[in-house]
């Protein structure tokens, strides 16, 4: 992972034929961290095919819940004791050791305030693990080709902690690229491919 302070970050990549390689690209919580555009570079002979992807993680934090339980294991109810912030919408509950449990969650005003059981499962024990897990909303943007010598730019939006890009780039023969991304205090890390 680079931590980068300064407002411009280049990488290079010999783009391999059937290896795409990928950046993950986030920023921080710090006042004044962004990324406005990157810049993608085709020296060829190939072909070279990038989209960028953007998420948006409306997770939330530091929800805690137990479950009050059957003799069967089944979940009979679901506590809250900590009903956490951020939560922009229902999170997921799940928990491990046994199965076939379903259940809705409520937010109010980004706080967990209880969960309605839809299925109580069996098999569920004092020792079973419980997560709770914010959605992430995905966005694939359109496929650009970047012909050998051509360079094509991306505009991103990255000014929440909970938002992220994928820069996903595929070539029809090795060709070298690079990447410059323009922005501060953001990280940049490869997740993929030969970067």
């Amino acid at each position: 992972m680079t931590y980068v302070y300064r407002d411009e970050r280049q990488f290079t990549a010999n783009v391999q034929t059937g290896k795409a390689f990928t950046r993950d690209i986030r920023i921080s919580a710090n006042r004044g961290s962004h990324v406005q555009r990157g810049l993608i570079t085709s020296y060829g002979p190939g072909v070279i095919t990038a989209q960028a992807v953007s998420r948006t993680n409306n997770g939330g934090t530091g929800a805690v819940v137990n479950f009050e339980l059957s003799a069967s294991g089944a979940v009979t109810q679901v506590n809250v004791t900590n009903g956490g912030s951020g939560y922009n919408v229902a999170p997921t509950i799940t928990a491990t050791i046994g199965t076939g449990l379903s259940l809705q969650a409520e937010v109010i005003d980004g706080v967990l305030v209880g969960a309605t059981v839809i299925n109580g499962g069996s098999g569920y024990t004092s020792s079973s693990v419980i997560t709770i897990s914010g959605a992430t909303y995905t966005n694939v943007g359109s496929a650009l080709t970047i012909a050998p010598g051509a360079e094509v730019a991306f505009n991103f939006n990255i000014i929440s902690p909970n938002d992220f890009w994928n820069i996903n780039v595929s070539a029809t023969t090795p060709t070298p690229a690079t990447c410059m991304l323009i922005g501060e205090r953001f990280t940049d890390t490869a997740i993929g491919g030969n970067t």
